[in-house]
C-alpha cells in the first residue's frame, strides 16, 4: 500500500498543470498583392510550448516570463518567404493557459505587411482573431 502513495501524489499534482491548445490566426485578411513579413504577439496568463509549422524563412522567438507573460516575434528573414495572408493559418502555436482570478488569458500583437518591402503596415489582431482548439 504505501508503495501507491507516491504515485497517488504525482497523479493529483499532474491534474493541477494548466491546459494546451493549439492557437492559429485562421482569418487574417491583408489589402491585396500584401504579404505578412513579421509579427509581434502578447500573451497574457499563459506560456509557448512549441510552434508548429514554421515557414521556411521565419525565425520566432520567445519570450516565456515566469509570471505567464509571453512575447512572441517572428521574422520574415528572405523577401521570398513573405507569407500571403492565407497561409498565416498553418502556422500553429501551442499555448498553455494559466488563468487566476486576477489574470485572464488574452492573445494580442500586430502583423506586419508589405507589398513591395519598400513600405510596410502594421495590422492590430486582437484575441478574437485567433482560433483556440483542444485541450491538450
Amino acid at each position: 500500500m504505501a508503495s501507491l502513495l507516491p504515485l497517488l501524489l504525482m497523479g493529483w499534482s499532474c491534474g493541477d498543470q494548466p491546459d494546451a491548445y493549439s492557437v492559429t490566426l485562421p482569418h487574417f485578411k491583408a489589402d491585396p498583392g500584401w504579404n505578412a513579413i513579421g509579427v509581434d504577439f502578447e500573451i497574457k496568463a499563459g506560456s509557448v510550448v512549441a510552434i508548429q509549422n514554421i515557414p521556411l524563412g521565419w525565425t520566432f522567438t520567445v519570450a516565456d516570463d515566469a509570471d505567464w507573460h509571453t512575447k512572441i516575434k517572428g521574422i520574415c528573414t528572405a523577401r521570398d518567404a513573405a507569407l500571403p495572408p492565407d497561409e498565416m493559418k498553418r502556422i500553429v502555436f501551442q499555448v498553455r493557459r494559466n488563468e487566476s482570478e486576477g489574470a485572464k488569458f488574452d492573445i494580442s500583437g500586430t502583423v506586419n505587411t508589405t507589398k513591395a518591402f519598400d513600405t510596410g503596415k502594421q495590422t492590430a489582431v486582437t484575441m478574437q482573431d485567433f482560433s483556440l482548439s483542444g485541450s491538450q
